[in-house]
C-alpha cells in the first residue's frame, strides 16, 4: 500500500512544517496513546466521527479545501482517498493511514504542529474512538439519515421568494415561507394552499396547507398547466391538478327525466320512466322512495328547502307530495292555466313559483289545510308579468330580489317578493339558458347561448363581468396566435439568417476573387521583376566573372613575384654563402684547387641570381597591368551589383507579396467554402421555421374556428353557497366552473360525451361538496372545483437525496417532460439535476456546472439549450440534453441571481447582486449592454411576452420594467414595504405578479395598474 504522504497536507504544506526545529518534530511525532473505549452499540459516523473530524481535520480537507484532493466528509470520500489511495482500510484501522498519521504512528502526523487551522491532536478517547469506527467496518451508520431537528415556523415569518403565473395567466401561486398559495387573479380570492400529506404523517403540522419543512425558494408550472413543482430543503415536490368528475352514481330503474334538490343538497327527487318520482338520500345514495304518479306526466320539479315537500307540474297542473311520516303521498293539487314550464320553490317565501306558457310566473303559497272550509282551492297568491318572451331560466336569492327570472329574449327581471314587483331588469343578449346566484357577494350570473356568461351586480343591475364561448378555446386561440407571431419572427429570423449567410458567401467570393486577382498580379509582378532582374543579374554574374578572373591574375601573379623572390633570395643566399667560402680559400694558398672550384660555384651561383632576378623583375613588369584590369574588373562589378541587388530586392518583394496572396487565396476559398457549407443549413432552417409557421397557422386557424364555431348553449347552473362560485352544464357535457365575480372561468371539462351529457338541472351542493345531475338512468354526483393533490416527492431532507441542499430553481422543459432543478452547497459547489416528470427519476446530473451554488435555472424556448445563474458570478448555457458546456457569460461582478431567455432565444439577461441587469447575445455569448438604475440587489428578471422588455426584481422595493434593447426605463411597480425577492410575468405579457419580504403578492396589468394584493396571512 502506498504510503499516505497527502493526507493532510501536499508537499507544499510540508515545506513549512519541514522548518520547525527539529526538537519540535521529535515531539510533534511521539505517538499518541490509544485508549480502549467500551462502546456498546456500534460506533455511528454522522454523530461521533464527523464531529471530532469538523473540529481537526476538515478545515483542509473538505469538499471546499481538499488538500492532496483527499475529502473527510464521508467514508466513501475517505475510501476514494485523494492522490496517495485510500485513507482507511475498513476493518483494519492499523492498516488505514487516517489512524496511523492521527495517532502520529507514522510521518507526516496530523495535525501538523503550528497549523494554520488550529487545529489540535486528537485525545486518547478520540482515536479510541477513531480506531473502533474502522476496526467495525467504517460505516456510514446515520449519516444517510440526516436528522434535521424542523420545527413550524413561527407565525409572521411569511416572507415570499418565488411566484409563478399558470400557463392561463388565470391562477397565480407564492411560495411564503414553507407554504405555496394559490390565488385565482380574476377573482381576487384564494384557492387554498397545496398539502404535503407527509408532514401531517409525520406529526411536524397538524392542520394541512403545508408544504415543505424549510423555506420554499423556487417553484414552477408546468406547460400544461396542470402540475406544480415545488423546490424545498433537499426536495423536490410535485403536485397535479385533479380536475371535478363524476364521485358517485346512485342507478335508478328506468331513464331519468329530471330532478330537483332540496338546498342542502341532502335530498333528491327523481322524475323517472313511468311517471314515477324517486326520493334519494345523498348522504348514502340510498332510494328513500319511490312514488308511482299514476297518469299526468310530470314534466318538473322542485323540493322545499326542508326536503319534506315536492311539487311537480304537469298538464294536470300543479301538485305537492308531503313526507308523513316517513311516507310521501299528494296533498294537493291545483290546476294551471295555460301549462306549467318551469317550476323552484321560495323558501323566504314559501312559495312554489311556476313559469307559465304565457310568459307570467305564478306563486303558489302552502296548499289548504285539511280542515279548510270546503271550496276552498289552492291558487296562485300572486301572478308576476314582465316577460314578453317564453321564460326560460329561474333562481333564487334573497331579499329585496329573492327570484330571477330569464326569458328567451335575453331579458332577466329581478323580483322583489315583498311587494311583488320589479326590482330591475337586465339584458343578457340572447336567450337565457340558466341563471345563478351568489346570495353572499349579492350577483347573479346569466348564461345563455354560445356559452356566454355574465355577472351582475344585484343592487344596482350594473354587468361586472363578462365571457363569451369556451374559455379554453378562447385561451388556445389567443395563445395560437401568439405562437404563429412568434413562428413569424423566428422565420424573419432565419431568413435573416440565411440572408446573412448568403451574403457571407458573396462576401467571401468577393474576398476570393480579390485574392485571386492579387495572386494574379502579384504572379505578374513577380515575373517582371524576374524579367528585370535577369539580364542585370546576368551582368553583375559576368562582372563577377570577369572580377574573379582579374582578381585570380593578380592573386597569380603576386604568387608568382613571391615565387620569384624567394628564387632570388634563395640565389642570394648561395651567392653569399659561395662569396665568404671563395674569400676563405683564398687565403689558403694550400686551397688552390678547392678555391678553383669555389669560384666556378660562385659563378655560377651568381648566374642563377641574376636569372632570378631577371625573372621576379619580369614578373613584376605583368603586375600593374594586372591590377589595372582588376581595378577595372572592380569598377565594372561595382556598376552591376548595385542594379542588380535592387533588382533582386524587389523580386524577393514580389515572390513574399505572391506567398501572402497565395495563403490568403487559401484562406478566403477556405472561408467561402465554409460560408458555402452553412448555406444548406440555414435553408433547412428556414424550411423548418416555415414549416413550424405553417404548422402554427394551421393550429390557429383550428383554433379560431373551433372558437368561432357555434357552441352548444348552457343548459343548467348552480351557485355554490359561499364559494363565490358556480358550476355550469351545457348541452354537450361541457362541465364549468365560472366565478360569480367576473363571469371568469376556473375550470372546464368535458366529463361527458358530447351526444351522452345530463340532462338540463343540477341540483344544490351536497355536505360533501357535490352536485348531482341525472344521466340516462343514473343519478351522478359530480365535483364543483379543481384540486392539486400531492403526486409524489423526489428526495427526501430526513434520507437519501439526490439535492444535497436547498432547491432553488426549478424550470419545466417547454414540453414538460423534463424538470431542471438546481441548487449546490454555498462556497463549495452548484448543480443542475434533470428530472424525468413523468417517473420522477433523475434523468441527468451535469458535471460540475458552477463552482458555487446554481440560483436560477432555465430551458430555452425550444427545450435544447439549458442557462443557469450561479454565486460564482457567471452565467453558463448548456446542452439541454447531454450537459456539455456552451459558453460562459462573465460580467457580474457579485452573485448572477437569475436569468432568462428571450422568446425567440436569441438573448439572455441576468440580474444581479451588482445591482444591474445584463443583456447577452446567447449565440455568441457577448455581452450587448449593462442597464443601471436599481437601488438594491436585483433578485428576479423576465422577458415580457414576445417583447424586448424584461421586469426585474429589486431589493429596493420595486420592480422595474426595463426594455432589454436600448436599457430605457418602462414603468416601475411598486407599493412593497420591503425588499423584493421574485418576479413573474404572465404568458402574453400583460399581467406581472411579484412576492417580498413583506409577505405580500401584487398582480398589475402591463399599464402599472394594480390588478389584486394578496395579503400576507395571519396564521
Amino acid at each position: 500500500m502506498q504510503r499516505f504522504v497527502s493526507l493532510l497536507a501536499t508537499v507544499r504544506a510540508w515545506t513549512v512544517v519541514a522548518l520547525v526545529a527539529v526538537t519540535s518534530l521529535a515531539s510533534a511525532s511521539a505517538q499518541i496513546p490509544v485508549a480502549e473505549v467500551e462502546h456498546p452499540e456500534p460506533v455511528d459516523f454522522a454523530t461521533e466521527i464527523l464531529p471530532l473530524l469538523q473540529r481537526n481535520c476538515l478545515a483542509c480537507h473538505s469538499s471546499s479545501v481538499a488538500e492532496g484532493e483527499l475529502v473527510l466528509e464521508t467514508p466513501d470520500a475517505m475510501l476514494q482517498g485523494g492522490n496517495e489511495g485510500p485513507a482507511i482500510v475498513p476493518g483494519n484501522a492499523e492498516e488505514s493511514y487516517l489512524f496511523q498519521l492521527a495517532s502520529h504512528q507514522s510521518e507526516p502526523v496530523m495535525p501538523p504542529a503550528g497549523n494554520k487551522a488550529n487545529a489540535a491532536n486528537l485525545t486518547s478517547q478520540e482515536l479510541g474512538l477513531l480506531k473502533l469506527w474502522i476496526d467495525q467496518g467504517a460505516t456510514k451508520g446515520s449519516l444517510g439519515t440526516i436528522n434535521v431537528a424542523f420545527e413550524p415556523l413561527p407565525p409572521g415569518v411569511h416572507p415570499v421568494y418565488s411566484v409563478a403565473f399558470s400557463p392561463d395567466s388565470r391562477t397565480v401561486a407564492a411560495g411564503r415561507a414553507n407554504q405555496v398559495f394559490l390565488y385565482d387573479v380574476p377573482t381576487r380570492r384564494s384557492l387554498g394552499r397545496l398539502t404535503d400529506p407527509a408532514l401531517l404523517e409525520q406529526g411536524l403540522y397538524e392542520r394541512p396547507g403545508v408544504a415543505d419543512v424549510d423555506i420554499v425558494q423556487s417553484l414552477a408550472f408546468s406547460p400544461a398547466g396542470d402540475r406544480i413543482a415545488v423546490g424545498g430543503y433537499r426536495s423536490v415536490k410535485i403536485w397535479r391538478r385533479q380536475l371535478p368528475g363524476v364521485q358517485q352514481t346512485v342507478p335508478l330503474p328506468s331513464a331519468i327525466k329530471t330532478i330537483a334538490s332540496s338546498a342542502d343538497g341532502g335530498t333528491i327527487a327523481v322524475l323517472h320512466e313511468p311517471n314515477q318520482l324517486s326520493i334519494v338520500a345523498t348522504s348514502d345514495g340510498a332510494v328513500k322512495a319511490t312514488i308511482d304518479l299514476g297518469e299526468g306526466e310530470v314534466t318538473r320539479l322542485a323540493v322545499s328547502d326542508d326536503g319534506q315537500r315536492i311539487a311537480g307540474i304537469s298538464a294536470a297542473g300543479l301538485t305537492e307530495w308531503r313526507s308523513v311520516d316517513g311516507a310521501w303521498q299528494a296533498t294537493a293539487q291545483a290546476p294551471l292555466e295555460p301549462a306549467g314550464v318551469l317550476l323552484t320553490y321560495v323558501s323566504t317565501r314559501d312559495v312554489w313559483v311556476v313559469a307559465g306558457a304565457d310568459h307570467r310566473l305564478r306563486l303558489f303559497g302552502p296548499p289548504p289545510a285539511a280542515d279548510a272550509a270546503e271550496g276552498t282551492a289552492w291558487g296562485p297568491g300572486a301572478v308576476l308579468e314582465g316577460h314578453g318572451q317564453g321564460v326560460t331560466a329561474l333562481a333564487i336569492s334573497v331579499a329585496p330580489a329573492e327570484l330571477i327570472s330569464g326569458d328567451q329574449s335575453g331579458q332577466t327581471i329581478l323580483w322583489n317578493l315583498e311587494n311583488n314587483s320589479q326590482l330591475r331588469s337586465v339584458n343578457h343578449g340572447s336567450a337565457v339558458r340558466a341563471i345563478a346566484a351568489d346570495v353572499a357577494a349579492k350577483r347573479i350570473v346569466t348564461l345563455g347561448d354560445g356559452r356566454t356568461a355574465r355577472a351582475w351586480n344585484v343592487d344596482d343591475g350594473q354587468q361586472v363581468g363578462t365571457n363569451d364561448g369556451d374559455w379554453d378555446l378562447q385561451l388556445a386561440s389567443a395563445q395560437s396566435q401568439q405562437a404563429v407571431a412568434l413562428a413569424n419572427r423566428m422565420v424573419d429570423l432565419a431568413n435573416q439568417d440565411l440572408k446573412a449567410a448568403q451574403d457571407q458567401k458573396t462576401a467571401e467570393e468577393t474576398n476570393l476573387n480579390a485574392a485571386k486577382e492579387a495572386v494574379t498580379k502579384a504572379t505578374e509582378d513577380v515575373a517582371a521583376k524576374q524579367a528585370a532582374y535577369d539580364p542585370l543579374g546576368a551582368a553583375r554574374d559576368q562582372a563577377q566573372t570577369a572580377l574573379d578572373a582579374a582578381n585570380a591574375k593578380v592573386t597569380e601573379i603576386e604568387a608568382a613575384i613571391a615565387a620569384a623572390e624567394a628564387e632570388r633570395a634563395a640565389a642570394e643566399a648561395k651567392v653569399n654563402e659561395l662569396n665568404e667560402r671563395v674569400q676563405a680559400l683564398a687565403q689558403d694558398p694550400a686551397q688552390a684547387e678547392a678555391l678553383a672550384t669555389a669560384q666556378q660555384e660562385l659563378t655560377a651561383a651568381q648566374a642563377v641570381l641574376e636569372a632570378a632576378a631577371k625573372k621576379k623583375t619580369e614578373t613584376e613588369a605583368t603586375l600593374p597591368p594586372a591590377q589595372e584590369e582588376q581595378k577595372k574588373a572592380q569598377e565594372a562589378f561595382t556598376a552591376a551589383e548595385a542594379p542588380a541587388k535592387k533588382a533582386m530586392d524587389e523580386l524577393v518583394a514580389a515572390q513574399r507579396t505572391l506567398e501572402g496572396a497565395t495563403r490568403t487565396a487559401d484562406r478566403a476559398a477556405e472561408a467561402l467554402q465554409r460560408a458555402t457549407d452553412a448555406i444548406p443549413g440555414r435553408e433547412a432552417q428556414v424550411a423548418e421555421r416555415q414549416q413550424l409557421k405553417a404548422t402554427r397557422e394551421a393550429e390557429a386557424n383550428q383554433a379560431n374556428e373551433q372558437f368561432g364555431a357555434q357552441r352548444s348553449a348552457f343548459v343548467a347552473a348552480r351557485g355554490l353557497a359561499g364559494a363565490g362560485t358556480l358550476v355550469a352544464l351545457t348541452a354537450d357535457g361541457l362541465w364549468t366552473g365560472i366565478s360569480t365575480a367576473a363571469a371568469s372561468p376556473l375550470f372546464a371539462e368535458h366529463v361527458w360525451p358530447a351526444d351522452a351529457a345530463p340532462s338540463a338541472e343540477i341540483s344544490h351542493a351536497d355536505a360533501q361538496g357535490r352536485v348531482w345531475v341525472a344521466r340516462g338512468n343514473e343519478l351522478q354526483a359530480v365535483g364543483t372545483s379543481s384540486e392539486w393533490t400531492w403526486e409524489r416527492t423526489i428526495g427526501d431532507y430526513r434520507g437519501e437525496s439526490p439535492f444535497v441542499d436547498r432547491v432553488t430553481s426549478l424550470d419545466f422543459s417547454p414540453n414538460g417532460a423534463q424538470l431542471a432543478v438546481a441548487g449546490g452547497v454555498p462556497s463549495r459547489s452548484g448543480t443542475i439535476s434533470i428530472i424525468n416528470v413523468e417517473t420522477g427519476e433523475v434523468a441527468q446530473e451535469f458535471n460540475e456546472p458552477h463552482s458555487d451554488v446554481v440560483l436560477c435555472v432555465r430551458f430555452s424556448p425550444e427545450g435544447d439549450k439549458i442557462a443557469s445563474a450561479g454565486t460564482d458570478r457567471f452565467m453558463r448555457t448548456f446542452v439541454a440534453e447531454t450537459g456539455e458546456h456552451l459558453k460562459n457569460f462573465e460580467g457580474h461582478t457579485h452573485h448572477v441571481q437569475s436569468v432568462d431567455w428571450s422568446s425567440d432565444g436569441r438573448t439572455l439577461v441576468t440580474t444581479g447582486s451588482d445591482s444591474v441587469v445584463k443583456v447577452w447575445n446567447a449565440l455568441t455569448g457577448e455581452q450587448v449592454r449593462t442597464i443601471q438604475g436599481f437601488g438594491k440587489e436585483v433578485t428576479g428578471v423576465q422577458f415580457v411576452g414576445l417583447t424586448t422588455q424584461v421586469a426585474a426584481s429589486c431589493g429596493d422595493r420595486n420592480v422595474h420594467v426595463k426594455n432589454s434593447a436600448d436599457g430605457g426605463n418602462v414603468r416601475q411597480l411598486g407599493g412593497f414595504a420591503d425588499y423584493v425577492y421574485c418576479v413573474a410575468v404572465s404568458w402574453d405579457g400583460k399581467q406581472f405578479a411579484a412576492g417580498g419580504l413583506d409577505g405580500q403578492v401584487r398582480v398589475w396589468k402591463d399599464d402599472g395598474t394594480l390588478l389584486a394584493e394578496f395579503a400576507n396571512p395571519t396564521e
